[in-house]
């Protein structure tokens, strides 16, 4: 019998998700505006990250100060880099 192994496929993050490094390239836990606060006040410093395509961003008006904005083509060249200390918030 032979034992199959699964793949791990890069998921690209939804908007509104919280996801720790090793769950950066798993299912992600979705969390609300609320929570984001919630964390911020508690000094847990999330990198917030803006994954949306040029498009979507140019034409929207929600912007969260002090995001970094990463092209959902770049994610994956950049993974690496993220921080493993703090939680990475995707939107």
């Amino acid at each position: 019998m032979a034992h199959e192994h699964k793949r791990h496929r890069y998921k690209r993050p939804r908007r509104g998700h919280l996801i720790s490094y090793e769950e950066l390239l798993f299912e992600p836990e979705r969390i609300t505006k609320e929570d984001l606060k919630k964390m911020i006040d508690e000094g847990k410093n999330p990198l917030i990250l803006d994954v949306r395509g040029a498009q979507d961003y140019m034409e929207s008006e929600i912007k969260i100060k002090g995001s970094v904005r990463i092209p959902p083509a770049q994610i994956h060249d950049l993974i690496d880099k993220l921080p493993k200390d703090r939680p990475v918030i995707t939107y």
